[in-house]
């Protein structure tokens, strides 16, 4: 009953329709209703797609079974084919008495709450009760792993809100060479995952997928151009005639003569930065060159 099916794929497309401009013509006075009906209109579209697509492989009929079902409609006894039809519903909800019928009247419209019953939203499971309906972040265990981060400076949850999207000194006193362990790669995937995770649920409407592609391509154009902040290749001083300096590589500096560098290597600072590059490519299981 292919013919059959088109018709409800083309009825169920009007009442999405509908069902999109009765709540675009809400006004919501409150977040949540305003995210849950944001929410519903996105599942409408998403449904939308399906049944388009759906509905252009009928028309594409790519195996010719519709233009068989129209031709043997429109050739030999007119009733025919209808009775053949109407036997196999009968037989088929004689076999399954109990199936539902979808009622698309019903389907897409706005229930009207009754005095007394609770709410029930589909975005109650969505947030967390820090997260407010997507009117704050819920970052408590990703600070967690910040403060695991070997070398940062600590900072109480609320400095760590203000700083999380900072990755460069002051807010994050992490050396490029001192970024490459697993633990920090670690905090920078859930954080982004987070992120992301955030704008779905709250920006439903929207096309992010559009904008998280347009954030990879400016990410991967600032990195083949060495411009990343914090994540600068490290340049020693030029090799030649033109400079006699010493590079620190702990420290990523450069000093002018022997004496000066010698004396530096004494310096706390000196010992604390090789330290922690010491530390930190044990960890990765390479060898410290000096």
């Amino acid at each position: 009953m292919i013919l059959e099916e088109q018709r409800f794929l083309h009825e169920d497309l009007e009442r999405l329709e509908q069902g999109i401009s009765d709540r675009v013509a809400e006004d919501p006075r409150h977040a949540r209703e305003r995210l849950n009906r944001d929410h519903q209109i996105s599942g409408f579209l998403d449904r939308i797609q399906e049944q388009s697509k759906r509905l252009l492989d009928i028309y594409k009929d790519a195996d010719g079974a519709r233009s068989k079902e129209i031709q043997s409609i429109s050739t030999g006894e007119p009733l025919e084919e209808f009775y053949k039809q109407l036997k196999d519903i009968k037989t088929f909800h004689a076999k399954y008495p109990n199936e539902p019928v979808e009622n698309l009247e019903r389907a897409y419209k706005k229930r009207t709450q009754v005095e007394g019953e609770p709410t029930v939203s589909a975005i109650d499971n969505m947030f967390t009760g820090e997260e407010a309906y997507g009117r704050f972040l819920d970052l408590t265990t990703i600070h967690e792993l910040y403060l695991n981060l070997p070398g940062i400076k600590r900072l109480s949850y609320l400095q760590y809100l203000d700083a999380f999207d900072s990755f460069v000194p002051p807010s994050l006193n992490i050396k490029r060479a001192d970024k490459m362990t697993d633990q920090y790669f670690t905090y920078v995937g859930e954080l982004s995952q987070y992120l992301e995770s955030f704008m779905r649920r709250t920006r439903p409407l929207e096309d992010l997928e559009k904008l998280f592609k347009s954030f990879d391509e400016d990410f991967q154009k600032a990195w083949d151009e060495n411009e990343v902040a914090g994540w600068k290749l490290e340049v020693g001083p030029t090799l030649g005639p033109a400079t006699d300096g010493i590079w620190c590589k702990d420290c990523e500096k450069e000093f002018k003569n022997d004496n000066v560098y010698k004396s530096h290597l004494s310096g706390k600072k000196h010992i604390k930065a090789a330290e922690l590059r010491a530390a930190r490519e044990a960890e990765s299981g390479v060898e410290v060159c000096h």
